[in-house]
């Protein structure tokens, strides 16, 4: 047995654990996600801060991806000066609430992501 055999065995079996301790999603959890979730139209003048913004990528960067590689990249520009540049390149109908929240969040995909495989997924 060589060394990506024993990589491959200790995370199938951290696999099965997690998967122990999923259980269905239930009332509360289909309300927040499908019945009471709605697109937002208006934005709040309160600002983000950066903990805030970390705690969101930190979440987002769990979502499942190709391979766990997370091909997306973002971008937050919180300051008005920043915003400000985006304004030409918003469509019409969203630039006026673009530039009124907090924050803009530019959201790329890596298309060439494998490109860094190598430390992505180091041997």
């Amino acid at each position: 047995m060589d060394e990506n055999d024993k990589e491959d065995i200790e995370a199938q079996k951290l696999i099965r654990e997690v998967r122990s301790r999923m259980s269905e999603l239930g009332n509360s959890g289909e309300d927040n996600l499908f019945r009471s979730a709605r697109s937002f139209k208006i934005w709040t003048d309160k600002i983000v801060s950066d903990r805030q913004l970390h705690k969101i990528y930190e979440l987002m960067r769990l979502c499942p991806t190709y391979a766990n590689a997370c091909p997306i990249r973002i971008k937050f520009w919180p300051w008005a000066t920043a915003k400000k540049k985006l304004e030409p390149i918003h469509i019409e109908a969203n630039r006026a609430k673009s530039m009124a929240g907090p924050v803009v969040a530019i959201l790329g995909n890596d298309r060439e992501f494998f490109e860094h495989s190598s430390f992505l997924w180091p041997r």
